[in-house]
């Protein structure tokens, strides 16, 4: 069972993260270090377990157990602490992250296949992103650990309960792993892994997740086909209007539409700029407000979403926006 005596098993998740758009997550090893710090720091308050991880500059894979609505404040928290950590470091304003994190469920029927796969998946990402030719040459993954090379890990991983899947003697289970990932490393591709839907099962209502909680479904993830006119007329239709207001609800409008641009749509906050001609300073002071307020109450987050699926792209695109 991958779980310690006397507890019972929390549900296996593999969360991802991504950076916005032209950014980089990690830019130095303190860095990498200060992410999995604060990855311990809140494992004894959400009795969170860790299996693995990979951290890239621009994607992060974490394999973890724990409960649905403990994952989504461990997330939450997780990524409010590091985007604090960077936006101060390197004078930043505004997300570090694109859009809210994805959650797959790893069920546990057949779980030593469903578990071991997901795992190699995780260790050989910097393989497959062109970061290193071998996992063993890549520091910031969880591969170190399993091989048994590391004697004070920043983040300790429960190693134990899965190298008993691949042999009861130590040392020849992690000769197993590593003829295991050795294995992977043939591999042309991942198609297989990416279309195993007991491994990576995006149902939201199986995990358990409520319709308000920051938990995403990656199939259900949503990408705006929209250009950023045609986003703010949009926003302009949705409340009502025939032309640009003025003043304050003109800035909530253009705070709505530079985080659809910039987070759904893949949209450049110099491009956000230029067309509401503002400074990019002033679009990352209003996105980093947008995700304050949306912090302190975040079903209003959860209804912009929603309304946002409802977009599609039919509205010819505009040449010329009113500004405030």
């Amino acid at each position: 069972m991958i779980q310690p005596a006397g507890q019972s098993p929390g549900k296996l998740f593999l969360v991802t993260l991504r950076c916005v758009k032209g950014g980089a997550l990690f830019r130095s090893q303190v860095d990498y270090r200060t992410f999995l710090s604060q990855i311990r720091g809140r494992l004894e308050r959400f009795h969170a377990r860790f299996y693995s991880y990979s951290l890239m500059p621009g994607m992060v894979l974490l394999l973890m157990e724990q409960d649905s609505q403990g994952l989504s404040r461990f997330m939450q928290g997780l990524e409010i602490a590091y985007t604090r950590y960077y936006n101060r470091k390197y004078r930043n304003y505004g997300p570090v992250f694109l859009g809210r994190f994805q959650v797959f469920r790893i069920f546990r029927i057949d779980i030593k296949k469903n578990l071991l796969e997901t795992l190699r998946y995780i260790q050989l990402s910097p393989v497959q992103a062109g970061l290193a030719k071998d996992p063993a040459r890549y520091p910031w993954t969880g591969y170190a650990q399993y091989m048994g090379r590391v004697k004070d890990p920043i983040l300790p991983l429960e190693i134990r309960p899965v190298l008993e899947l691949m042999d009861a003697n130590p040392a020849k289970a992690r000769q197993n792993w590593a003829a295991y990932i050795k294995e992977g490393l043939a591999r042309k591709g991942w198609e297989e892994f990416h279309k195993n839907q007991e491994i990576l099962k995006a149902d939201a209502r199986k995990v358990g997740i409520q319709a308000s909680s920051a938990l995403e479904s990656p199939v259900e993830r949503w990408r705006l086909d929209l250009t950023l006119p045609e986003t703010w007329k949009a926003l302009l239709q949705r409340d009502g209007y025939r032309e640009a207001p003025q003043g304050r609800r003109w800035s909530l409008l253009m705070e709505e539409a530079a985080y659809l641009a910039t987070q759904l749509a893949g949209i450049r906050q110099t491009e956000v700029a230029r067309f509401f001609e503002l400074k990019q300073s002033t679009i990352s002071r209003a996105l980093a407000r947008m995700e304050a307020r949306w912090s302190a109450d975040p079903t209003r987050k959860e209804r912009i979403m929603q309304w946002s699926r409802t977009l599609r792209k039919t509205e010819p695109t505009l040449s010329k926006i009113p500004t405030a």
